[in-house]
């Protein structure tokens, strides 16, 4: 890239958020040097417009997302037993009635995945959502299994539809799974979801042989460039920080609810 087309789409970054934030947060740090001086306000915005700054590029969202999506390896169940594949909503699309007519884009990446892990293998499918935006239309569960059942009409598929959340998805499938005697799982969400979605399903699926199947990644492994240092985006690190916070929450409500059962 040339130093004047990176200058270039600099400005383009700057002048809308959350560039724009990131100047506007570093001006004002730079006011407050001037007299009365107040270090310690000057501090505080310069290091928040650096925070920022740096998790609205590509190369921060690689140090925030990277290590969680690589936190999970990928694995499918061994030997003819059978399996069901799961399959986490990710988000709909809502018409002028609420009623959910196309899947996100995080989930309709996670219903190519289950379905071509299906496929070739006969298992069933279980997909999961509920309404979250209340209502008395359809659920996000119904409109997986509808777009799963035109891609191949002859699937299994099964619709959870009474879950808002993740650990919602994982108890209420969990009793669909044992009432058809399924002891071995395949688990389908996005690759920075999973971390958070593994941990959930060995702790409220006691018995099942749970295996992790990853669907895309916010962030690429290619090598980084020039454009990967403006501030484009924070989308992505606050999808992996919010992530982070989930898995640590988890993980606490996990201990206490081992150390209230042990009394």
């Amino acid at each position: 890239m040339s130093p004047a087309f990176f200058l270039y789409k600099l400005l383009g970054a700057l002048v809308v958020p959350p560039g724009l934030l990131c100047l506007l947060l570093a001006l004002t740090s730079a006011a407050a040097w001037r007299r009365p001086r107040r270090p310690a306000l000057a501090a505080t915005l310069g290091a928040l417009a650096l925070g920022v700054y740096v998790l609205s590029c590509p190369f921060g969202e690689r140090l925030v997302t990277a290590p969680l999506e690589d936190r999970v390896r990928p694995s499918l169940p061994e030997g003819d037993a059978p399996a069901a594949v799961v399959v986490l909503g990710g988000g709909v699309r809502y018409d002028e009635r609420g009623e959910p007519i196309l899947p996100g884009a995080y989930t309709l990446e996670r219903l190519v995945t289950a379905a071509e892990v299906a496929r070739d293998r006969g298992w069933p499918l279980f997909c999961c959502g509920g309404r979250v935006q209340g209502g008395t239309g359809g659920s996000e569960g119904d409109l997986m299994a509808r777009v799963l059942r035109s891609w191949n009409p002859g699937v299994a598929v099964t619709a959870e539809t009474g879950s808002r959340t993740t650990w919602e998805n994982l108890v209420r499938v969990g009793t669909l799974l044992q009432e058809r005697d399924i002891r071995r799982v395949v688990l389908v969400t996005s690759t920075f979801h999973m971390p958070r979605s593994l941990a959930s399903a060995r702790r409220l699926l006691p018995g099942l042989e749970v295996h992790p199947w990853p669907a895309g990644r916010l962030t690429d492994r290619s090598p980084l460039g020039a454009a990967d240092y403006l501030p484009l985006s924070l989308n992505a690190s606050v999808l992996g920080l919010r992530e982070w916070v989930g898995l640590g929450a988890y993980e606490v409500f996990g201990r206490f609810r081992r150390s209230g059962e042990s009394r």
